[in-house]
Order: structure tokens, then sequence, then C-alpha cells
């Protein structure tokens, strides 16, 4: 990966984590702003329980963009341990094709080719299970986005309808 490739992942990642954070700080202060005006009653077509439904999916919300930011940061921590075991392959491979003794530089002690072969072959399982847990992580991430969003959507909206509801009672009444 070039400087400048490496550069915008940074800043695409920075700004993703920074909406996420932003989403979730939103949700929570939504959902305790609600919370603490909300009085119980019997469940009926009212403006209470819209707003439980509200709460409900706001509390959703949270607890999907908290579970989303912990698997994104998972993925990246595997993502980086594969790379690293690449990069330790890629070295091994070069050592491989050279003849002669190869010293270990970080033990010190000289290196054959069944030790190389045997950590070429532990490494690329490990790339291997690694490129295997970072797909079910993508598609965990992917489907806590989507509850996400849309457990966010139907809290503003089952707090619209709440309000509304508030809003032709009143009128009602006059």
């Amino acid at each position: 990966m070039s400087d400048q490739s490496l550069e915008i992942w940074k800043n695409l990642k920075q700004s993703q984590l920074r909406y996420e954070y932003y989403i979730i700080g939103l949700a929570a202060a939504l959902f305790a702003y609600l919370g603490s005006s909300f009085k119980p009653e019997a469940l009926s077509v009212s403006q209470n329980s819209f707003e439980l439904l509200s709460l409900i999916a706001l509390f959703f919300t949270v607890v999907t963009g908290l579970f989303r930011l912990e698997n994104d940061l998972s993925a990246q921590a595997t993502k980086l341990e594969q790379q690293n075991a690449q990069s330790r392959l890629d070295v091994l491979n070069k050592v491989s094709m050279c003849s002669g003794r190869v010293n270990n530089v970080d033990a010190g002690e000289e290196l054959n080719k069944e030790d190389v072969e045997k950590q070429q072959q532990r490494l690329k399982e490990f790339i291997a299970s690694a490129n295997e847990g970072l797909k079910i992580l993508n598609n965990r991430t992917i489907w806590y986005l989507r509850v996400r969003n849309f457990s966010l959507f139907f809290g503003f909206f089952f707090l619209v309808v709440s309000k509304l509801i508030s809003f032709f009672n009143v009128l009602n009444a006059v």
C-alpha cells in the first residue's frame, strides 16, 4: 500500500469512526432524554406507546452501533495480524529460495529448510483462516449497520408519530 493510499485509508477510517460515534451519541442522548420523561401506561394507540416503541428502537440503535464498533476494531486487528503474517511469509519465501546457510536474525540461530517450510505452512494457514474470519466479521459488520440504520429510522419515525398523536389530541381537545 503506498503512502498516499495509506493516508487516504486512515482519513476514511477516522471519518467513519467519527460518524459512528456521532450516531451512537445522538441515539444515546435521545434515548436518555425520552427515557427520563417516560411514564409507563397501558399499551394502546397513544403517544406513550409510540414513545415506548421509539425508546426500544433507539436502544437497539445504540447496542448495534456499539457491536458494530467492536466488530470493526476486531476486523482491523485481524487485518493487521494478517498483514504482519504476510510480511513474514514473504521473507520466508525469499529465504527458501536462497541456497546455503541462512541465519534467523531475531533468534540468532541457523534456519534449515524444514523449519522454513513448517513456518511457511503455518503462516499460509493463518492467512487463510484470517481471510475467512475477515469475511465473517465484514458480513456481521454489514448486518449491524443495517440493523442500526433501520432501528434509528424507526426510532425517529415512532418519535414523530408520538408527537403527531399528541398534537392531534390537543387539537381534538380544543
